[in-house]
């Protein structure tokens, strides 16, 4: 006898499916820049890196809540019911990725952050056209970003504003509103 899943389970299982799926994705890339050494201050490279995350964090989604859509009962889903979806695999994913990197930030390479927000501040340092009161200014708000909390927090917090973007436009493309026709059997 075949057991039918739930809704609900099959909703589960589509989220973490690909939620994981897009946060290890994006974590590999994470991890192959860092041991490479590749120069994370280049526009061109800021460029693609954020167009990579764009389309697999998309691609997820989409594929994703197709999953989902095809497990119900009826293969119909609601843009609501699509855009919640999009939005929880978003959620898994940027939770993945918020772990990896606390742990990168505190275990792999502790010294990372403050690298990065030495080689911004030494230009203002150096600057002698800042009055002294603005560079005390400026100073506090980058050196904010040598928190791994704070980094990583604010990173996550971008992401989800972003990835809730993408559920919005993934969702129209989701989305079957077709008539249920039941037949009858005699």
């Amino acid at each position: 006898m075949k057991i039918m899943k739930t809704s609900s389970r099959n909703f589960i299982e589509s989220v973490l499916s690909y939620g994981m799926i897009a946060g290890m994705l994006i974590i590999i890339v994470r991890a192959a820049v860092y041991l490479f050494d590749i120069d994370q201050t280049n526009v061109s490279f800021s460029f693609v890196n954020f167009a990579y995350n764009i389309v697999v964090l998309a691609a997820c989604l989409y594929i994703g809540t197709v999953t989902y859509r095809k497990r119900t009962t009826t293969g119909n889903l609601t843009y609501g019911k699509g855009l919640l979806t999009g939005i929880t695999i978003s959620f898994v994913t940027i939770t993945l990725i918020y772990v990896y990197d606390l742990i990168f930030h505190f275990f792999i390479a502790p010294d990372y952050l403050a690298d990065i927000i030495e080689t911004q501040l030494a230009p203002i340092v150096n600057n002698p056209s800042i009055p002294p009161a603005q560079k005390l200014d400026i100073i506090g708000k980058i050196e904010k970003y040598s928190s791994p909390f704070y980094n990583t927090s604010m990173n996550a917090l971008v992401s989800f504003g972003i990835s809730v973007i993408i559920a919005l436009i993934t969702a129209i493309f989701t989305v079957r509103k077709r008539p249920v026709i039941i037949e009858e059997t005699n």
